[in-house]
């Protein structure tokens, strides 16, 4: 599977060496099944549906247009996607790939 989970503990969501770690990991489980493997992740309110959206409309330059690059990406037909909250933030990975054939 391409989901890459969202740590339960909110400190750790974006700490680098923590999701570097986790997107190692998903690489090597998956090296045989997907190639070309993008992340991103996005930090805010309760609704993962609306914050989906802003990731398409609004893709800040701290990002340089990878999110909106990701999701848009005709190359990429596989998306993990995983969530959680802290009862006041929600963080969302999303894990991009193409299926080995």
């Amino acid at each position: 599977m391409l989901k890459l989970e969202v740590p339960k503990n909110s400190q750790q969501w974006v700490k680098k060496n923590i999701v570097k770690e986790l997107i190692t990991q998903k690489k090597e489980n998956v090296k045989n099944k997907y190639t070309n493997l993008q992340f991103h992740y996005d930090i805010g309110g309760l609704n993962p549906f609306i914050s989906a959206i802003i990731q398409i409309t609004d893709d800040n330059i701290t990002f340089n247009n990878t999110r909106r690059n990701n999701i848009l990406d005709p190359d990429f037909d596989s998306v993990g996607i995983d969530h959680n909250a802290n009862g006041k933030k929600m963080c969302m990975y999303l894990l991009f790939g193409k299926k080995v054939i």
